[in-house]
């Protein structure tokens, strides 16, 4: 079993700071956006690209943005700048205010139910009004804090929205399986000690869980946090993981590193890993990979080159065209 790749161009033939990517189920639509840049939609299976300006004709510091089952719905958050909901699969965006404040805001994670109704967005900034954690029930259109403590640097949810696990830059690993109502600290490193959380994710039905410490190690957890172990892709050693994503069931994973590193996926929840590599034999620096649900399509971000898109072939020949 491999992942077969393709490179797609949203900007045409040149390298750019890619750095956060989202698709539907089926890979007919997908969204992609550059570090202080732009941000592009595909509605065709990743044929034609077009640039959306959800802030107008501008570049901006997009992060973090996740897309429905069917597309969709669609959230982007700006890192000082604002936060956008689709709600007609990217073509048009409305800008959202959790706090009610017209003001730039330090927007980084987003999470999103299967069906877009439910959706999260994480402010990493104490200081401003919109701090910690907010949650929407309704698409995106209204919010509510769930957490003014927690600066969350990660942040993904399980299919129905109920189950969450995000980290911080500097401090824990939190887990939810109420959708917000308790947040609770299931630290994965031992002495109970702080990391470096860049990369976190759960499976769609909300039994496992995965997560890496940048320089540092990743860790799973097939019991909301009560007992984790340490997957080893590159063996005993400590890297950059940057972004990690996992199907529905949590059997297939895929993890990253950033600066520079290689991407590895694991078909058996973890206890085996394999290089795959959609710029052929050489580091990237990989700042964002997806798994879609059923575990068969990826993407994969390059923040100093370009964007691919990948399945493997053994059982979708026909998902898109390679």
């Amino acid at each position: 079993m491999a992942i077969t790749w393709r490179e797609t161009r949203p900007a045409g033939d040149v390298n750019k700071a890619w750095n956060c990517v989202a698709f539907d189920d089926t890979m007919k639509h997908a969204v992609a956006s550059v570090s202080a840049g732009r941000f592009y939609a595909t509605l065709d299976e990743f044929n034609t690209w077009t640039e959306i300006q959800p802030a107008g004709d501008v570049d901006r510091n997009w992060v973090r943005n996740k897309m429905s089952n069917d597309g969709k719905y669609v959230i982007i958050a700006t890192l000082n700048g604002r936060l956008f909901t689709s709600s007609d699969y990217g073509a048009t965006f409305t800008e959202r205010r959790p706090s009610g404040g017209d003001e730039d805001q330090a927007w980084y994670s987003v999470g999103m139910s299967a069906n877009g109704s439910i959706q999260y967005v994480t402010n990493i900034n104490g200081g401003q009004t919109s701090k910690g954690i907010w949650k929407s029930t309704d698409y995106g259109v209204n919010w509510t804090n769930i957490s003014t403590t927690l600066y969350a640097t990660c942040f993904e949810c399980s299919d129905d929205g109920s189950v969450f696990i995000c980290g911080i830059d500097g401090g824990k690993v939190y887990i939810s399986t109420d959708g917000g109502a308790n947040i609770n600290v299931k630290n994965p490193k031992a002495g109970d000690a702080t990391g470096t959380w860049y990369a976190c994710g759960v499976s769609g039905d909300g039994t496992k869980f995965l997560c890496g410490d940048y320089a540092g190690r990743l860790y799973y957890t097939a019991n909301a946090g009560t007992s984790w172990s340490e997957p080893r892709p590159y063996g005993d050693t400590a890297k950059n993981w940057v972004n990690c994503s996992l199907s529905r069931d949590g059997g297939m994973m895929i993890v990253a590193v950033v600066t520079p590193g290689r991407i590895h996926y694991s078909t058996d929840a973890g206890s085996n890993w394999t290089e795959t590599q959609p710029k052929g034999d050489a580091d990237g620096n990989w700042d964002d990979v997806k798994v879609n649900r059923n575990g068969k399509m990826f993407m994969a971000a390059d923040k100093n080159s370009r964007l691919w898109v990948g399945q493997i072939v053994t059982f979708y020949p026909n998902a898109f065209p390679l």
